[in-house]
């Protein structure tokens, strides 16, 4: 409300509280022919065809405004690695939403110098001090739970985990070079071909301003001092934005929980995803534990609150829902 009142711009307010998660699968696969690991579970889906029936044929799409802009984590893993550690404490002072030990610690267990026989207790002390969860190990935990013992042998995940998280680690440690890296991963490629043809589906063009190129060349060339400031990111668009927008907007630190409404319309929808499951959860079976579904699913109805577990088994569970569909359809 602050924002339209400061700016003037006339809103237009749909209501999709009406969204079921389940019905989507099918259409998804429509649209798709293929499971879309970039947007497993969407509610923005509900607006196309609404937005077409207005008469609507161009969509501006914000996705990539944190990737793009940056949040600069890079510099907080650049001063660890480099064990600036008085300086990373003063970066993470300005974070609100978890403890300063607790992430400062965090970033010690994985970079600093400790005995091997150190590395429980810390975790555990790490979790006392607020840190947060660590969405790594929480998406880390949920692909075990889903992903056959067996099948996971065969195809050595652990080692490729292992590999994977040994690169990301020298990454994420330089700020440029992790910045680069977020904007070509696979996934980014996937989750813009799938807003665009979702959006085509209902003859609508999506464009996406923040993948301007002009944009992303200025935004990677910047200095990490631009992109995080005192513990707060994208420092860049915030200056930019001043004037712009009612100064509460444009210097809160917190983001909306986009997945509240979609949670809520999941444990809302338990029996027909239930009902779903057991249709497609045989021809998933050598690849997939069937019990994991049901234990995904308890996480996330006794979910009150946002957790790093408990969004990750949600959009898992979008994806195993949306993979059943498709390989029943084989």
């Amino acid at each position: 409300r602050s924002v339209l009142s400061h700016t003037g711009v006339t809103a237009r307010c749909y209501a999709l509280d009406r969204y079921n998660p389940v019905h989507d699968v099918p259409l998804v696969i429509d649209v798709h022919d293929t499971p879309t690991p970039g947007h497993p579970l969407s509610i923005t889906r509900r607006l196309n065809p609404l937005l077409n029936d207005e008469g609507i044929r161009v969509v501006l799409e914000g996705h990539g405004g944190d990737e793009v802009v940056s949040h600069g984590y890079g510099h907080l893993a650049e001063l660890a690695r480099t064990s600036q550690w008085s300086r990373l404490y003063g970066e993470v002072r300005g974070e609100q939403k978890v403890s300063s030990w607790g992430l400062f610690l965090r970033y010690w267990l994985a970079y600093g110098s400790w005995p091997p026989a150190m590395e429980r207790p810390l975790q555990w002390v790490t979790r006392r001090l607020g840190a947060g969860e660590n969405p790594e190990g929480a998406r880390r935990q949920v692909i075990r739970e889903v992903v056959r013992p067996d099948f996971a042998a065969q195809t050595d995940l652990e080692e490729r985990y292992r590999s994977h998280r040994r690169t990301q680690l020298d990454v994420q440690a330089r700020p440029r070079r992790r910045h680069l890296e977020l904007l070509k991963t696979p996934l980014q490629t996937r989750a813009l071909e799938e807003l665009d043809r979702t959006g085509a589906y209902y003859g609508l063009e999506t464009r996406f301003p923040f993948w301007d190129r002009e944009l992303i060349v200025f935004c990677l060339s910047l200095p990490v001092r631009f992109k995080r400031q005192k513990g707060v990111g994208r420092w860049v668009l915030r200056a930019a934005m001043q004037d712009l927008l009612p100064e509460e907007v444009r210097s809160r630190t917190d983001k909306a929980d986009f997945q509240r409404s979609v949670r809520h319309a999941m444990q809302h929808a338990y029996h027909e995803a239930h009902a779903k499951w057991g249709t497609m959860s045989s021809a998933l079976a050598p690849w997939v534990d069937p019990a994991a579904f049901n234990a995904l699913y308890q996480r996330v109805m006794n979910d009150q609150t946002p957790s790093s577990h408990a969004g990750m088994a949600l959009q898992m569970l979008g994806r195993l829902l949306q993979l059943g569909e498709w390989r029943v359809r084989l």
